[in-house]
Protein backbone atom coordinates (compact mmCIF):
# COMPACT_ATOMS: atom_id res chain seq x y z
CA UNK A 1 0.00 0.00 0.00
CA UNK A 2 1.28 3.47 -0.90
CA UNK A 3 1.68 5.97 1.94
CA UNK A 4 -0.92 8.72 2.07
CA UNK A 5 -0.20 12.39 2.50
CA UNK A 6 0.74 15.32 0.36
CA UNK A 7 1.69 14.91 -3.27
CA UNK A 8 2.62 17.12 -6.19
CA UNK A 9 1.11 17.64 -9.62
CA UNK A 10 2.12 19.68 -12.64
CA UNK A 11 -0.36 22.33 -13.77
CA UNK A 12 -0.06 25.55 -15.74
CA UNK A 13 -0.45 29.09 -14.46
CA UNK A 14 -0.92 31.73 -17.11
CA UNK A 15 -1.11 35.41 -17.73
CA UNK A 16 -4.44 37.18 -17.34
CA UNK A 17 -5.27 36.64 -21.04
CA UNK A 18 -4.31 32.96 -21.12
CA UNK A 19 -1.66 33.58 -23.80
CA UNK A 20 1.57 32.72 -21.92
CA UNK A 21 2.02 29.83 -19.50
CA UNK A 22 4.44 28.45 -16.93
CA UNK A 23 4.26 24.88 -15.65
CA UNK A 24 4.28 24.63 -11.86
CA UNK A 25 5.21 21.52 -9.90
CA UNK A 26 2.80 22.25 -7.07
CA UNK A 27 1.91 20.57 -3.79
CA UNK A 28 -1.80 19.72 -3.69
CA UNK A 29 -2.95 21.52 -0.54
CA UNK A 30 -6.68 21.50 0.23
CA UNK A 31 -5.81 23.27 3.48
CA UNK A 32 -4.73 26.30 1.46
CA UNK A 33 -7.65 28.46 0.37
CA UNK A 34 -5.94 29.60 -2.82
CA UNK A 35 -3.15 28.66 -5.21
CA UNK A 36 0.26 30.12 -4.35
CA UNK A 37 3.00 30.80 -6.91
CA UNK A 38 6.43 32.40 -6.51
CA UNK A 39 6.37 36.11 -7.23
CA UNK A 40 9.06 35.81 -9.93
CA UNK A 41 7.01 33.35 -11.99
CA UNK A 42 3.97 35.60 -11.82
CA UNK A 43 6.16 38.56 -12.75
CA UNK A 44 7.49 36.76 -15.85
CA UNK A 45 3.86 36.27 -16.88
CA UNK A 46 3.12 39.98 -16.28
CA UNK A 47 0.56 39.10 -13.58
CA UNK A 48 0.38 42.13 -11.30
CA UNK A 49 -1.01 42.28 -7.75
CA UNK A 50 -4.63 43.47 -7.69
CA UNK A 51 -5.51 43.28 -3.98
CA UNK A 52 -4.29 42.05 -0.60
CA UNK A 53 -5.77 39.42 1.70
CA UNK A 54 -4.99 38.18 5.21
CA UNK A 55 -4.14 34.55 5.95
CA UNK A 56 -3.75 32.52 9.12
CA UNK A 57 -0.67 30.29 9.01
CA UNK A 58 -0.38 26.76 10.41
CA UNK A 59 1.32 28.15 13.52
CA UNK A 60 -1.50 30.66 14.13
CA UNK A 61 0.16 33.83 12.84
CA UNK A 62 -1.74 36.25 10.60
CA UNK A 63 0.07 37.35 7.45
CA UNK A 64 -0.98 39.52 4.53
CA UNK A 65 -0.19 38.71 0.90
CA UNK A 66 -0.85 40.23 -2.51
CA UNK A 67 -3.22 38.42 -4.86
CA UNK A 68 -4.50 38.57 -8.42
CA UNK A 69 -6.99 36.97 -10.76
CA UNK A 70 -5.24 35.08 -13.56
CA UNK A 71 -5.67 31.97 -15.68
CA UNK A 72 -4.95 28.33 -14.81
CA UNK A 73 -4.85 25.35 -17.15
CA UNK A 74 -5.42 21.70 -16.27
CA UNK A 75 -5.53 18.99 -18.93
CA UNK A 76 -6.42 21.49 -21.65
CA UNK A 77 -9.19 23.27 -19.73
CA UNK A 78 -8.53 26.96 -19.01
CA UNK A 79 -10.28 28.79 -16.17
CA UNK A 80 -9.75 31.99 -14.19
CA UNK A 81 -8.46 31.53 -10.67
CA UNK A 82 -7.17 33.50 -7.71
CA UNK A 83 -3.44 33.30 -7.06
CA UNK A 84 -1.37 34.42 -4.07
CA UNK A 85 2.03 36.01 -4.65
CA UNK A 86 4.37 33.75 -2.69
CA UNK A 87 7.96 34.40 -1.72
CA UNK A 88 10.52 33.83 -4.48
CA UNK A 89 11.80 30.60 -2.93
CA UNK A 90 8.37 29.30 -1.86
CA UNK A 91 6.95 26.02 -3.11
CA UNK A 92 3.93 26.41 -5.39
CA UNK A 93 0.65 25.24 -3.84
CA UNK A 94 -2.47 24.14 -5.71
CA UNK A 95 -5.22 25.33 -3.36
CA UNK A 96 -8.89 24.60 -2.80
CA UNK A 97 -10.29 27.48 -4.89
CA UNK A 98 -8.50 26.30 -8.04
CA UNK A 99 -9.21 22.62 -7.35
CA UNK A 100 -12.93 23.25 -6.91
CA UNK A 101 -13.03 25.47 -10.00
CA UNK A 102 -11.77 22.56 -12.10
CA UNK A 103 -14.02 20.05 -10.30
CA UNK A 104 -11.04 18.21 -8.84
CA UNK A 105 -10.33 16.48 -5.54
CA UNK A 106 -7.20 14.74 -4.29
CA UNK A 107 -6.95 10.95 -4.27
CA UNK A 108 -4.27 10.70 -1.55
CA UNK A 109 -3.90 6.92 -1.82
CA UNK A 110 -3.02 6.98 -5.52
CA UNK A 111 -1.49 10.47 -5.29
CA UNK A 112 -3.47 11.99 -8.14
CA UNK A 113 -6.31 14.39 -8.81
CA UNK A 114 -9.71 13.00 -9.72
CA UNK A 115 -12.79 14.65 -11.20
CA UNK A 116 -15.71 15.00 -8.79
CA UNK A 117 -19.23 16.37 -9.27
CA UNK A 118 -20.06 19.72 -7.72
CA UNK A 119 -22.34 19.92 -4.69
CA UNK A 120 -25.66 21.74 -4.87
CA UNK A 121 -27.63 23.04 -1.93
CA UNK A 122 -30.53 23.93 -4.18
CA UNK A 123 -31.74 22.69 -7.53
CA UNK A 124 -33.13 25.10 -10.08
CA UNK A 125 -36.30 24.34 -11.98
CA UNK A 126 -39.38 25.98 -13.36
CA UNK A 127 -41.14 25.80 -9.99
CA UNK A 128 -40.20 27.13 -6.57
CA UNK A 129 -36.63 26.85 -5.31
CA UNK A 130 -35.91 23.43 -3.83
CA UNK A 131 -33.40 22.81 -1.05
CA UNK A 132 -31.52 19.58 -0.44
CA UNK A 133 -30.18 18.38 2.89
CA UNK A 134 -26.75 16.80 3.27
CA UNK A 135 -28.22 13.40 2.29
CA UNK A 136 -29.66 14.85 -0.95
CA UNK A 137 -33.24 14.71 0.32
CA UNK A 138 -35.57 17.57 -0.66
CA UNK A 139 -36.43 19.92 2.17
CA UNK A 140 -39.63 21.97 2.19
CA UNK A 141 -39.14 23.52 5.62
CA UNK A 142 -36.43 26.04 4.78
CA UNK A 143 -36.15 29.65 5.94
CA UNK A 144 -33.64 32.01 4.27
CA UNK A 145 -31.98 34.56 6.53
CA UNK A 146 -29.80 37.30 4.99
CA UNK A 147 -26.64 38.79 6.56
CA UNK A 148 -25.70 35.64 8.49
CA UNK A 149 -23.50 32.70 7.63
CA UNK A 150 -24.60 29.48 9.27
CA UNK A 151 -26.94 26.55 8.87
CA UNK A 152 -28.99 25.42 11.85
CA UNK A 153 -32.07 23.43 12.69
CA UNK A 154 -34.78 24.81 14.96
CA UNK A 155 -36.51 22.79 17.66
CA UNK A 156 -39.56 22.40 15.40
CA UNK A 157 -37.33 20.71 12.81
CA UNK A 158 -37.24 23.62 10.35
CA UNK A 159 -33.87 23.98 8.67
CA UNK A 160 -32.55 27.53 8.63
CA UNK A 161 -30.05 28.30 5.86
CA UNK A 162 -28.31 31.59 6.53
CA UNK A 163 -27.12 33.37 3.39
CA UNK A 164 -24.45 36.05 3.31
CA UNK A 165 -25.54 38.98 1.18
CA UNK A 166 -23.05 41.12 -0.67
CA UNK A 167 -23.40 44.81 0.10
CA UNK A 168 -22.58 45.84 -3.48
CA UNK A 169 -24.82 47.21 -6.19
CA UNK A 170 -27.10 44.17 -6.41
CA UNK A 171 -29.99 44.10 -3.93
Amino acid sequence: MKPMGTFRVAFDIGDTNGQRWECLDAVVDTGASYTWAPRGILGRLAVRPQFRRSFVTADGRTIEREMAVTMARWQGQILPTLVVFGEEDSRPLLGAYTLEGFGLAPDPVNRRLIHVPGLALATAGSGPLEFLDLRGQRRHDVTIVAHQSEVSQREDGRLIVAVDRHDGACP
